[in-house]
């Protein structure tokens, strides 16, 4: 099934964007909610440019998560290929990773 991401995008931004703050980066965004640091939706990250450094983006997400006191979460892009370029740079920082096949997203704790 072809997904078109920038709908997906608009679709994600204004979904996640009332509940959360989110933080722009050159590969994706950072959403925040201090106030609610249990929920995944309201706390985590999306990587959006699979040409940009995963190893420094995985370093990123852990630190800016970490220093929130959050766990941080990694969401799908729907992305051709995203989960084999994403998630090995976040397994060679000690996340795990799960497949929701119902959201399909990425989580990792």
């Amino acid at each position: 099934m072809q997904i078109d991401t920038e709908r997906f995008y608009r679709c994600e931004a204004s979904c996640f964007d009332s509940i959360a703050c989110r933080e722009d980066r050159p590969w994706g965004w950072l959403y925040h909610d201090l106030e609610n640091t249990h929920s995944w939706d309201s706390n985590h990250a999306c990587v959006t440019d699979l040409t940009a450094d995963m190893d420094g983006i995985a370093a990123e997400i852990e630190t800016f998560y970490k220093d929130l006191g959050i766990v941080p979460q990694v969401y799908s892009a729907y992305l051709p290929n995203d989960e084999q370029i994403v998630v090995p740079a976040l397994l060679e920082r000690g996340f795990r990773f799960k497949r929701d096949s119902v959201r399909r997203m990425m989580v990792f704790t």
